[in-house]
């Protein structure tokens, strides 16, 4: 059975909170940086996020066509982007959204512009942006 409950503002923010704290725990410590590896025969492994110890994700390629040169650009965005989002970001984006919690959130008006921002944020973490 469906849950039918209609969320607050403030449960959607916790919500998010929780989700960042709970996937990132756990995860590999560290600076998160993006690099090229170095090219292998078949021209795989170009693009990966690593720590100074560890390997986190490696983006794998292997196309030899016209659409090369844009899909390794585009694998070496994609690696930053994932380097940028690294677990360090979770607590004080989670402390940021619950810091919103606290405050009188009235369902019938219109929020305050930093609520509404942290509201956004949270639904895309949710994944109940419409």
């Amino acid at each position: 059975m469906a849950d039918t409950t209609e969320k607050t503002i403030a449960d959607e923010l916790r919500e998010a909170a929780a989700k960042l704290r709970r996937v990132s725990a756990g995860t590999t410590d560290g600076r998160w940086v993006c690099g090229r590896l170095e090219e292998q025969e078949d021209l795989s492994q170009q693009v990966a996020v690593s720590t100074e110890n560890a390997l986190v994700a490696e983006i794998n390629l292997s196309v030899r066509d016209s659409a090369w040169r844009y899909m390794r650009d585009q694998a070496v965005r994609d690696g930053q982007w994932i380097a940028l989002a690294s677990p360090a970001l979770a607590e004080p984006l989670a402390s940021w959204l619950d810091s919103w919690t606290g405050i009188d959130l009235r369902e019938d008006g219109p929020l305050p512009e930093d609520v509404e921002h942290a509201l956004r944020i949270a639904r895309v973490i949710n994944g109940t942006t419409p």
